[in-house]
């Protein structure tokens, strides 16, 4: 899987909105250019080309002793093939408590757990995972993002809480327009 083949699906699931609009749950976050990884994920040979490209970027998992954290409000559909493909446990964080739990899956406290997710901006969410996954028992040892937003504040939320973080790509909106224009040239 090459750079270029992770940047065309970018490209392809790009989407402006109305300009200076809030989207997402920060109304203080600005975002024109929105990246929509779900809408790929949910064709087979797109999830391939995001899974192959964050799969190469995660530490070499241990079947016995690893396990992803997908947020159920992000990308559930990464977190599942990731931890599909690497024959380890799946948690889907939720936003509410269900039954007194928030996440779906089992808990397996022994284990080093990894964040995993298409895209960062807002990181409020993120901190609420990371300090839901503490009051569960399990520790979150690092996230893993395909996209960052420089927009956002994930970054610094998550570092401030000791989760290091690795991205594919970090952008802002200029960016995605100027990576969307030469996509388009081509």
């Amino acid at each position: 899987m090459t750079s270029d083949a992770l940047d065309e699906l970018i490209c392809r699931h790009l989407d402006a909105v109305d300009a200076g609009r809030a989207i997402g749950f920060a109304p203080n976050l600005r975002i024109e250019v929105f990246v929509d990884l779900l809408s790929a994920a949910l064709v087979p040979h797109q999830a391939s080309i995001v899974a192959d490209a964050l799969m190469a970027s995660l530490p070499q998992m241990d079947q016995k002793a690893s396990g992803i954290v997908a947020p159920k409000w992000g990308n559930p559909v990464l977190g599942y093939e990731l931890a599909r493909r690497l024959g380890i446990p799946l948690l889907l964080g939720r936003e509410d408590r269900l039954f007194g739990r928030w996440f779906d899956g089992t808990l397996e406290r022994n284990r080093k757990w990894y964040l995993v997710d298409d895209v960062a901006s807002e990181g409020e969410r993120l901190l609420e995972l990371v300090e839901r996954a503490e009051e569960e028992g399990i520790e979150i040892d690092s996230a893993y993002f395909v996209v960052v937003r420089r927009e956002g504040d994930a970054r610094a939320m998550l570092e401030s809480e000791k989760v290091e973080i690795r991205t594919l790509r970090e952008w802002d909106d200029e960016d995605l327009r100027r990576l969307q224009a030469e996509w388009r040239r081509r």
